[in-house]
C-alpha cells in the first residue's frame, strides 16, 4: 500500500497542473556546450508580475476540515469557485464562497492526493493537497 502511495506522489510531482504550460530552457557555455537545463513553468491566466499565491488552504495533510483562505482579507471582495480533482481527473467536490476564508468538509474524501483550484476574479491558483 505504501508503494502505491510513493508511485501516486511521484507521479503527482511529474505531472503539470492544469492551467500551466512548461517548457525547457538549456543554459549554454562560451564555446555552446549544454550545461544545464531547467523546467519553466508558465501560469497562463497570471500575469508575469503576478507571482504571488493569492490563497493557502491549510492544514495540508488534511483529514476534516480544509481551510481556504485569501492571503490579503482586507482587499478581498466578490466570489471564488474552488474544485478539488484526484490525480487521476476526477471531480471530488466543487463550491463557491463570498468570503475570505472558507471552510470546506473533506472528510468523505478517500485517502490520496487532490489539486484544489481556485478561481478569482480573472485569477486561476492551483494547490496540491493531501488527504490522509
Amino acid at each position: 500500500m505504501k508503494n502505491t502511495h510513493v508511485f501516486l506522489f511521484m507521479v503527482m510531482l511529474m505531472l503539470p497542473l492544469p492551467g500551466h504550460a512548461q517548457q525547457v530552457a538549456y543554459e549554454y557555455d562560451a564555446s555552446g556546450n549544454r550545461i544545464s537545463r531547467h523546467r519553466v513553468v508558465n501560469n497562463r491566466k497570471m500575469k508575469a508580475a503576478d507571482n504571488i499565491q493569492l490563497f493557502s488552504a491549510v492544514p495540508n495533510p488534511v483529514s476534516d476540515i480544509l481551510q481556504i483562505k485569501y492571503e490579503d482579507e482586507s482587499g478581498f471582495s466578490g466570489e471564488y469557485r474552488y474544485s478539488m480533482q484526484s490525480v487521476y481527473g476526477e471531480t471530488a467536490m466543487t463550491g463557491a464562497s463570498s468570503t475570505a476564508v472558507c471552510r470546506i468538509d473533506v472528510s468523505g474524501l478517500p485517502q490520496g492526493f487532490y489539486i484544489l483550484h481556485i478561481i478569482y476574479k480573472e485569477e486561476e491558483q492551483s494547490i496540491k493537497i493531501i488527504k490522509k
